[in-house]
């Protein structure tokens, strides 16, 4: 809508709900009437213009989203790894201090990009990949 250049609003829910029964009496709501009430809200300004963020923007959200979604389950994968290596390997390696304070930067950076509106790559992602 908006490459189309049309305004979009949006009405609070609390608005809508209040506004239902004043309306014809009845508080239940049904395609017409919400397509009604959100018209005569609209008339009474008690709308507020959307807030549409940058392409850009977007796509920083959400790859931040998706590198905390991916990294929460790593993590709990890793600790039940590291669980069953300890139980079975008692002599085996445990870095995860190292792998904790390593993950706690990339995410420091992903809040930092997120703030910033910059893409966020991370320098694994690009390894052996060739620059354009």
């Amino acid at each position: 809508m908006a490459r189309l250049e049309v305004p979009v609003f949006r009405v609070s829910t609390k608005h809508t709900h209040d506004a239902a029964e004043p309306f014809d009496g009845v508080p239940s709501m049904y395609d017409a009437k919400a397509a009604q009430v959100l018209a005569w809200l609209q008339l009474q300004k008690r709308s507020k213009p959307w807030p549409i963020k940058s392409d850009e923007a977007r796509d920083v959200a959400a790859a931040a989203d998706s590198y905390e979604f991916y990294n929460a389950q790593l993590m709990a994968c890793l600790g039940r790894l590291e669980a069953r290596a300890g139980a079975t390997l008692p002599g085996a390696p445990r870095d995860r201090e190292h792998r904790q304070q390593e993950h706690a930067g990339v995410a420091r950076e992903v809040r930092l990009a997120r703030a910033s509106a910059t893409p966020f790559v991370h320098p694994r992602w690009t390894s052996g990949v060739a620059a354009a």
